[in-house]
This record gives C-alpha cells, structure tokens and sequence, in this order.
C-alpha cells in the first residue's frame, strides 16, 4: 500500500481548485492548471492532443466496447473538458462534474451538461450513466474509498474506468499536499476498487519517457511559445510529440499510470453490445 490515511485540504476543494484554474494558487505546483487554461481553445480543436498517456485512447477504446450508442458517460472531475469533448466526437453523450466553477463554466458554453460540487452533492436521478470515467483526479479526494462506494452505489449496473498516477510518478513541486493527497500502486488501486464491489482489471502503463529531464523543459517552453499561434502550436505537437518520445524510449519508467476497468461484482457478465 502506499498510504494508511489520506491527508486532508486546508481549504474546501472549490476554492482550492478553481483559484488553480485561474491562476492565482500557485505552491504544489498548481501553476500548471492555469497552464492548460491557456491551451485549451488551441487543443479542442483536436482534443486527442491532450492525451498525454496511452490511458485515454484504451479508455476510449474500452467505452466502444461497453456502451449502447447514445447512453451517458459520466466523467467525474471534467477539469477543462478535453476528454468530454474527444467523447462527444466519438458519438458519445458525455457528462461532467466538477469542483471549479471555472471549469464548470467553460464546458456547459460548449454545451455540455455538468455538475457543480462533489458528487454527494448531486441529486439522485441527475443522471443515470452507462460508464463512469475518473482520470488522475482520486489524489485529490479526502475519501478515495468513499467515492468508488458512492459510484457503487448510486450507479450499481454502471462500470468504471479510472486512471491514476503510478508510483514511478513522484515529481517534488506537484506529489505533495495540496495536490496530492494519496499515492498509488497497482495493489492498492486494486483492493480499493475490490472493497468498494467491484471486479477490476488494473493495468501498469509506462511513461512517455520525457518527464523529469531535459527534455520535458525544453518541449514545454517551446510549446509556451507556440501557444500564439494555435494552428502552428497543434501542428508542432503533432510531429513533436511522437519524436520525442520516440528520442526517450529508453528513459521510460514502468507503473508510471495504473488504469483500472471494473464491473459491479453483482453485475451478470454478458458480452459487448
């Protein structure tokens, strides 16, 4: 396992995550949300181009396998819609929750239906998901337990897809509270999802190779500057992204994110529509 008890927030998470969102939270290494602000009108136009591990794309994958044509998907903790939007182009019908009102805002003006608040602050009926998507979001809950048996059990037929930061994932200004409340392995992802009712597959994914090294501050001060240009900043993620990862396969660390399918355990097992 890799934690006993949780850490708590000094400050309630909507404050706490939306002042990230607007720039004005900066220790923990918060100063990248307001990083993605910045990104996200030149990225929606692809938002395949945000999927910074392969957990997205398996993620998508996974959903065309399980999910009628035209039921909901939830994704709890939304942020700033990347994943809703690469969903809704899917032929999904995506929904959100947040904490930030900030996020919250920008996605309903792109028309999505999102939840303002913490999941027991929604009301039962709200909406009745066929999936339940949950990315790198469980280190910021005081409960992680609590929220799986919740999902559990306001949604008992619904799976789950979660991906979470590994335990080769440890960077010092963004692993710690504030941000950072749990950290995660395979084992304990998985007794998590077993204590809360379900059946769980938990997949160890491996870094892109870039992170912690020359080259994750070179290409992140390069894209800084694309970002003015949206056109020229999507086409060099475009053709950098690979080469660079490419460059790093041989600095790739292994358990980098875990990825965890799971079925209610009282679900009967029946095969993709």
């Amino acid at each position: 396992m890799e934690f006993v008890e949780p850490r708590r927030l000094a400050r309630p998470p909507a404050l706490l995550f939306d002042a990230a969102y607007r720039g004005t939270e900066h220790g923990g290494g918060f100063d990248d949300f307001a990083h993605r602000v910045r990104q996200r009108d030149a990225l929606l136009v692809d938002p395949t181009l945000w999927f910074w591990s392969p957990a997205f794309s398996e993620t998508m994958n996974w959903l065309r396998s399980w999910v009628p044509d035209g039921r909901p998907i939830l994704e709890i903790g939304c942020g700033l819609g990347f994943f809703l939007h690469a969903l809704r182009r899917e032929g999904f019908a995506p929904v959100g929750l947040d904490v930030a009102s900030m996020a919250v805002e920008l996605n309903r003006k792109d028309g999505f239906a999102v939840w303002h608040g913490t999941l027991d602050t929604m009301p039962e009926g709200w909406v009745e998901p066929a999936a339940v998507v949950v990315f790198f979001m469980l280190h910021h809950v005081e409960e992680p337990l609590q929220l799986l048996q919740d999902i559990r059990s306001r949604w008992p037929q619904a799976r789950v897809a979660l991906a979470q930061y590994g335990p080769s994932n440890v960077r010092p200004h963004s692993s710690e509270a504030p941000r950072n409340l749990t950290k995660w392995n395979a084992t304990a992802l998985r007794e998590a999802f077993e204590r809360a009712g379900y059946e769980v597959e938990v997949r160890n994914l491996a870094s892109n190779g870039t992170e912690g090294n020359f080259l994750v501050a070179w290409r992140s001060a390069l894209f800084e500057f694309l970002i003015r240009v949206p056109s020229v900043y999507r086409g060099a993620k475009r053709v950098l992204d690979p080469v660079v990862s490419r460059l790093a396969r041989r600095i790739k660390q292994e358990a980098y994110v875990l990825l965890a399918f799971a079925e209610p355990t009282s679900f009967d097992t029946m095969a993709p529509p």
